[in-house]
């Protein structure tokens, strides 16, 4: 964690240890300097099995950080990384051990931009809440929407590619 915002106290709340490393930015190298270090320091001690980055600038500040202190690295990826993108490239010149990708498309995706890493694919581990029908009803009242329309929620980003329109047409 970067620092002691509303994540860092909710996770402490449920009972979670955060170590908060402090803010920085790429544009910053001092910042890059003092929390790679501050990283690096707290590696060394703790018990650790592997490191997982969730995303191309956490992987591309980070990942020097875990080779230097020969810990596994993995990737959690939720989308493709692009060679067209600064940053995307940055963290390509650190492969992992194994990429863990949200879906085939970013498996997919994935394999192309880092040949021969392995890439396992793990769905969204939240399962959906049951609904009952007074549930149902009053959320469809709430929202003007007649029983017998169409409802479809929809939690993304909303990027062209992803699909969306194809999802209403």
């Amino acid at each position: 964690c970067f620092d002691d915002g509303r994540t860092a106290r909710e996770l402490r709340a449920a009972g979670g240890v955060v170590h908060a490393l402090g803010a920085v930015r790429m544009s910053r190298p001092w910042q890059i300097h003092r929390v790679r270090t501050r990283l690096r320091q707290l590696l060394a001690s703790l018990d650790v099995d592997i490191c997982v980055t969730p995303s191309s600038w956490i992987h591309a500040l980070f990942a020097p950080v875990v080779r230097a202190c020969g810990l596994p690295l993995a990737l959690w990826a939720n989308d493709r990384w692009s060679r067209d993108g600064w940053m995307d490239r940055m963290a390509l010149r650190h492969k992992p051990d194994v990429v863990i990708a949200n879906s085939r498309y970013t498996a997919d995706g994935m394999a192309v931009s880092l040949p021969g890493v392995p890439i396992r694919v793990v769905h969204c581990g939240v399962a959906p809440l049951p609904i009952d029908r007074a549930r149902r009803a009053s959320i469809r009242a709430a929202l003007d929407t007649p029983d017998d329309a169409l409802g479809i929620v929809q939690v993304a980003r909303l990027d062209a590619y992803k699909g969306h329109r194809l999802l209403i047409d």
